[in-house]
């Protein structure tokens, strides 16, 4: 169209008598060329759409609260999906389309997959939050519109909000591997551009060796675990791959590397603790602590796993009054804690008589301690001391 303008534009000019009616031609064919989209690689069209509607609260949560941690299901999944080929719908696209007197979070089962249908969403992501022998859980579902299909499923377990809040960032995103590993329309997994599932048969192979700190971190290659922890090396095919870093107690890896051909193939990675530790000490040793209602041993108490959140530490030891102390600990923190002990005392009297009944002035000592000399009236913590006395001098007091 554009070539039989330019013909005519030109054939209109040399016959001057004509140009004002080329012109209204020029702006005509102007206007078509301008509003008709061109064909592009990046239209909506050729995008996998997915729809992440919000978590159903059967757990008392805070409205805030569940709708942050609704968003924060959306991010982790947003952050795993190849943008190229998966188009993640808006929270204001979803509502526009519930139906009337609905909510986001009432949509679960056949609403949400038809809310999916409705948004033309490929796959439906729903949850409900859940309370389970005084913690938290997350139960997560994802859901194929086209034939109303469950592709997985899985449960995350967070005990308190906080630590349910660190669980859905590391683990939220495990619900998409079907689709990641195993596309969900049956065809090959979707890792970078290429689309093609890792294989260990796979031409131009290269070492790659990755490293974490602390070690012994399992390694996953498009979803693949390796035989060995870190440190490790092995042979992977040059191109785009997915890793994930995993070790207990840490916050998950999940990102795009790039293997290459030129042999500078390390990866290394400090791994994030989603736990605290911490040093509870007291003057005395051997004093026995309850953290959170549980025995923990005894004075010094050094390098206690804590995950986040508020805790309880009390002295339990009948030679002690009970003594406790709240504190809050958070991700990464090392801390110590010096506890108070007050000692519950009991008295007692010390007489010394010789063979005739008749006192008697004698050196005491408890425990090989010279405590002073007869009458006396000691006081002690109470517990089982050995008491020695006598009028002769001694090693001990020597």
């Amino acid at each position: 169209m554009a070539t039989l303008f330019l013909y005519q534009c030109l054939f209109r000019l040399i016959n001057g008598d004509r140009l004002q009616r080329s012109m209204r031609l020029f702006v005509g064919i102007g206007l078509l060329i301008a509003i008709v989209p061109l064909p592009s690689r990046g239209q909506p069209d050729s995008f996998t759409r997915v729809a992440v509607l919000d978590l159903v609260n059967n757990a008392n949560v805070d409205d805030k609260e569940l709708e942050y941690l609704s968003d924060l299901v959306r991010s982790s999944i947003r952050r795993v999906l190849p943008s190229e080929d998966y188009l993640l719908l808006t929270r204001e696209n979803i509502l526009e389309l519930l139906p009337d007197g609905r909510t986001l979070g009432d949509c679960v089962g056949e609403c949400a997959i038809e809310v999916g249908r409705k948004l033309g969403a490929d796959l439906v992501v729903t949850g409900e939050v859940v309370e389970f022998n005084n913690e938290l859980r997350l139960s997560l579902k994802l859901h194929e519109t086209k034939n109303a299909n469950l592709l997985n499923s899985t449960v995350i377990a967070g005990g308190k909000m906080v630590v349910l809040e660190h669980a859905i960032k590391s683990e939220s995103s495990n619900l998409l591997n079907p689709v990641i590993f195993g596309n969900a329309n049956g065809g090959n997994s979707i890792i970078g551009t290429d689309k093609t599932p890792w294989s260990p048969e796979e031409k131009n192979l290269k070492i790659a060796r990755f490293e974490t700190s602390p070690s012994s971190a399992a390694i996953l290659i498009d979803g693949q675990p390796l035989p060995s922890t870190t440190p490790c090396k092995v042979e992977i095919p040059v191109g785009i791959h997915q890793l994930q870093v995993k070790r207990k107690d840490y916050h998950s890896v999940i990102e795009i590397i790039n293997i290459t051909n030129d042999g500078n193939n390390v990866f290394s990675y400090s791994l994030n603790p989603q736990f605290a530790l911490v040093n509870f000490k007291a003057k005395k040793s051997g004093v026995r602590l309850r953290l959170d209602g549980k025995d923990i041993g005894l004075t010094p108490v050094n390098n206690e796993k804590l995950f986040p959140g508020d805790h309880f530490v009390q002295v339990d030891d009948k030679r002690y009054h009970v003594v406790g102390e709240s504190f809050v600990v958070n991700e990464g923190d090392e801390i110590s804690i010096d506890l108070e002990l007050v000692p519950r005392l009991g008295a007692v009297e010390i007489l010394a008589r010789d063979s005739s009944r008749s006192p008697v002035e004698a050196k005491v000592y408890i425990d090989n301690k010279f405590v002073g000399h007869t009458p006396l009236i000691v006081t002690q913590i109470i517990g089982k001391y050995r008491i020695f006395f006598t009028t002769v001098p001694t090693l001990i007091e020597q």
